[in-house]
């Protein structure tokens, strides 16, 4: 699962009472992924739809545009696409599990390379109040480098329709990019309606040393750009 804005997602995870489609349309003023941007700081729309199965089985997909750092690139990839598959499953009195794998998919070149890779997923639930997650990835965007990622997120809901929520990671990207890092969110979720939610989050990065990045990367090698000290706005449309 792409699910870039995790923070909510996790929040509205739950183990589906009957089978039914469902999906949504996300305005977001960045795609954010673990502490670092896909969209070089440009606002985006996203979109996913997904099929739940009262088994607790599920499948999806997302659809976002990219854009790296590699913009002088041939035949760069401008579109994400996300297929993934899961099973969810309640077990103890307040606790839920949650398996998954997922391919990103990419309509071109990734810093001079085809890119597409798999991913998969295990997080814990305990009630809507913390989610612990841990994904790993081989071979990420091709670059016979294997990275994993470890989250984890609370929420609080001071009104039927107001959630504050936090986050923190740590991405082990040090095959692909050359360093691990930290990164954590703090924000507010305020659900108009059913259908309607709009997010207002704070967003940090703590990388081991100071990144620069002067025009493009060397050949070859993956930039991921961090997000510092920086707020983002998203506006969530469901159906």
């Amino acid at each position: 699962m792409n699910r870039s804005f995790s923070w909510l997602l996790l929040a509205s995870l739950s183990v589906p009472a009957s089978a039914e489609f469902k999906g949504s349309a996300t305005f977001a003023t960045d795609y954010v992924y673990r502490g670092y941007t896909k969209s070089r700081n440009n606002p985006v729309g996203l979109g996913n739809l997904e099929y739940e199965h009262e088994l607790g089985l599920y499948a999806g997909f997302w659809v976002a545009p990219v854009s790296f750092d590699d913009e002088h690139g041939d035949d760069r990839a401008r579109v994400e696409i996300n297929p993934y598959l899961g099973w969810a499953t309640k077990f103890a009195k307040n606790w839920k599990l949650d398996l998954a794998a997922s391919r990103y998919l990419y309509d071109g070149n990734v810093f001079g390379r085809d890119a597409d890779y798999n991913e998969f997923y295990g997080s814990f639930h305990y009630r809507d109040l913390l989610s612990a997650r841990v994904a790993f990835a081989y071979d990420t965007y091709n670059r016979d480098a294997n990275t994993s990622a470890y989250e984890l997120i609370g929420r609080y809901s001071p009104l039927d329709r107001l959630q504050l929520s936090a986050g923190v990671g740590f991405h082990q990207a040090g095959e692909l990019a050359h360093y691990d890092y930290f990164f954590w969110n703090a924000g507010v979720t305020w659900y108009v309606n059913r259908y309607i939610s709009v997010d207002l989050r704070y967003v940090d990065t703590k990388l081991p040393y100071e990144e620069r990045h002067e025009d493009e990367p060397e050949n070859g090698s993956v930039y991921l750009r961090p997000l510092d000290n920086r707020f983002l706005f998203s506006l969530s449309v469901a159906f």
